[in-house]
């Protein structure tokens, strides 16, 4: 029976949930791997009565990342100053060692992601290419 107290419900489900999330994902493991082709031709069917907002989303989604990362190209180049087109922008690891993956507008949602962008300055196509060029000849 359901609690008149809506802050007590709420506490009541998050203990039960504690002490059987092992045993729930135990059981929603086997169910997936039991009703695996199943699923697999259900999400199939949904997609292609769904694509249209399907694309929609993904293309809008794209576009929020894409103009996230525009946004911290605003100042430009660090040594140039160049600024006229975003996409002959690019972050630059100071320190190669450092780096744990490239930033693109598909990383943004990584947990780390400022932890890594810190490791980052921002270079027009041009400064990057002859930073790497004079790292490859001071070897």
């Amino acid at each position: 029976m359901p609690y008149k107290d809506k802050q007590k419900q709420k506490e009541c489900d998050a203990k039960w949930y504690q002490e059987h999330k092992e045993e729930k994902k135990v059981r929603n493991k086997k169910r997936y791997q039991d009703h695996k082709e199943k699923i697999k031709v259900k999400n199939a069917k949904y997609y292609q009565e769904h694509r249209e907002e399907a694309l929609e989303y993904k293309i809008k989604a794209h576009m929020i990342r894409q103009n996230t990362i525009n946004n911290l190209k605003i100042n430009g180049c660090a040594i140039c100053g160049y600024n006229k087109c975003l996409a002959a922008l690019e972050f630059h690891h100071a320190n190669p060692k450092d780096k744990k993956y490239q930033i693109y507008a598909c990383t943004i949602h990584k947990p780390d992601f400022a932890d890594e962008l810190q490791k980052c300055i921002l270079l027009c196509a041009n400064c990057h290419r002859e930073i790497h060029e004079k790292e490859r000849n001071s070897r």
